[in-house]
């Protein structure tokens, strides 16, 4: 059974990831780099040199593992993995290497992620695939600190789509460019998987989760 280090924003995140990883049949550990949304946020806009060296650091306690997932979007951005992965001769895998492979589906994609560099970033990879794709996009930390907060306190799931304006913001997605028939709303966080049954009960879009790609990857690349 394959053993897979996971690398994550904050200890709730790297918690998905290994419970992710560990219902698919692999062992999993987790390597949290933030104690809150908010400060892997700053870290990622401010102090991407500082941020590398502590994804570095948990990579050197991964030695005798056989692979590394990235269990976040905007981290992912923010940290050029692919040049680790070969600097250091390990598997790496990222939502990133998902979307190349999600890019040729659709004409435009509307985007919900934790900020706007996790925005451009998958905007600009997927464009390298399909440059006829087109997107609309939010960066929303605040929701990812509304899915933690509900994590910690036990909320109900529905409550965070009820409460937070998530209704509103897929209902004007869905005016936008209603021309288009192929398109779909990316989740391009890992934290919002958490909520993509409640998200489903009020879009008629079809929601992407990368992760379902990324597991798929990872089982090739470790074959």
């Amino acid at each position: 059974m394959p053993h897979i280090g996971v690398i994550a924003g904050t200890m709730i995140d790297t918690r998905m990831g290994v419970e992710l990883l560990e219902r698919h049949g692999f062992c999993a550990q987790g390597y949290p780099i933030s104690t809150s949304c908010y400060e892997q946020d700053s870290l990622q806009f401010l102090s991407a040199n500082e941020l590398e060296r502590m994804v570095v650091q948990r990579l050197e306690k991964m030695h005798g593992l056989d692979g590394c997932m990235v269990y976040c979007n905007s981290l992912s951005a923010a940290v050029d993995f692919a040049r680790l992965a070969r600097d250091w001769d390990f598997p790496i895998i990222t939502p990133f290497d998902a979307y190349s492979l999600i890019a040729m589906e659709y004409e435009l994609l509307y985007i919900l992620a934790a900020n706007s560099l996790a925005t451009k970033h998958i905007e600009q990879h997927i464009k390298c695939a399909n440059p006829a794709m087109r997107f609309i996009s939010v960066g929303w930390l605040g929701l990812v600190e509304i899915i933690e907060s509900s994590v910690r306190e036990v909320i109900e799931q529905g409550l965070i789509v009820q409460d937070s304006g998530l209704r509103e913001l897929c209902a004007f997605f869905e005016r936008i460019e209603p021309e288009v028939e192929n398109k779909a709303l990316l989740l391009g966080c890992t934290h919002f998987p958490s909520i993509i049954h409640e998200l489903r009960t009020i879009t008629h879009l079809p929601i992407i989760d990368p992760a379902k790609v990324m597991i798929e990857i990872m089982t090739k690349t470790l074959k």
